[in-house]
């Protein structure tokens, strides 16, 4: 059976200032709400990202226990 690669249009390397910076919006845009995909937009939005991308690195920061 043929193997698919997903995903593969997105970015999954960052700086380690890059991921500080995303859990400074991340920590700011909680206190105001709990809908993880509003809070994903506005973060895409501030860093010029696509939300995807921001979404695979929020991701990766709660699996990590970062945020």
């Amino acid at each position: 059976m043929k193997q698919i690669i997903i995903l593969e249009d997105l970015r999954f390397d960052f700086t380690a200032l890059e991921l500080t910076k995303f859990i400074a919006y991340w920590k700011e845009y909680s206190k105001k709400s709990n809908d993880t995909i509003e809070i994903v937009k506005q973060i895409a939005k501030d860093v010029r990202m696509d939300a995807d991308n921001v979404f695979i690195v929020i991701l990766h920061l709660k699996r990590t226990g970062k945020i």
